[in-house]
C-alpha cells in the first residue's frame, strides 16, 4: 500500500470519529438545553419548534475526501445554528464549542500521538513481512 494511501486513511478514520464526537455533543446540548424545555417568546406566548435541527443531528451528513496531498471534510447543518451561539439567542455553545472542542482537544490530539499505535493495529502483519 502507498504511503500516501495510509496515511490519508488514517487521517480520514480520525476526523470521521471527530465529526461522530461533535454531532453527539451537539445532540446532547440539543435535547438539555433547546428542545428539554418549552421556549416562551417575550410577549409570553409558546415558541414554535420546527425540530429541523434535531432532525439534522440525529441524521447528521457529512463527507470526508481526498484532496490532494491532504483531506477534505464537509458537514451540513441548518444555517441558523450558528446564531445559537450569539449570547443575545440563548447562548445555547451548541456550534463553536463542541467544534473547536473536539477537534482541537481530542481529534487533533489523537493524530498527532497516535500514528504509529494505529500502524501497528492496521499494518502490523504487512509491516513485518515488508522487513522479513
Amino acid at each position: 500500500m502507498e504511503s500516501a494511501n495510509v496515511v490519508s486513511k488514517y487521517f480520514t478514520e480520525y476526523v470521521r470519529k471527530g465529526f461522530r464526537n461533535i454531532f453527539a455533543e451537539q445532540r446532547a446540548i440539543a435535547a438539555r438545553k433547546i428542545y428539554d424545555h418549552e421556549a416562551i417568546t417575550r410577549e409570553g406566548y409558546p415558541r414554535s419548534r420546527s425540530h429541523e435541527l434535531e432532525r439534522a443531528l440525529q441524521s447528521p451528513r457529512f463527507d470526508i475526501r481526498s484532496a490532494g496531498s491532504g483531506i477534505t471534510a464537509n458537514a451540513s447543518y441548518p444555517s441558523y445554528i450558528r446564531f445559537l451561539d450569539m449570547k443575545r439567542l440563548g447562548n445555547y455553545r451548541i456550534y463553536n464549542r463542541p467544534v473547536w472542542g473536539v477537534l482541537y482537544k481530542e481529534t487533533f490530539q489523537d493524530i498527532r500521538y497516535e500514528f504509529s499505535d494505529w500502524l501497528r493495529r492496521n499494518f502490523g502483519e504487512e509491516i513485518r513481512k515488508s522487513f522479513q
